[in-house]
């Protein structure tokens, strides 16, 4: 392997784990929001 199929497979190695992290956070903000606005609504 070239220098620079090294170094393209290690971009899209750190690009994957950057997007599936995103992709998390999103999705532990949306249940949190869920769980809060339940909250809410029971303390009525």
């Amino acid at each position: 392997m070239t220098a620079f199929e090294i170094i393209s497979v290690f971009i899209g190695i750190l690009t994957l784990l950057v997007t599936f992290g995103s992709l998390i956070v999103a999705f532990l903000t949306f249940l949190d929001k869920r769980n809060s606005y339940r909250d809410r609504r029971k303390k009525k």
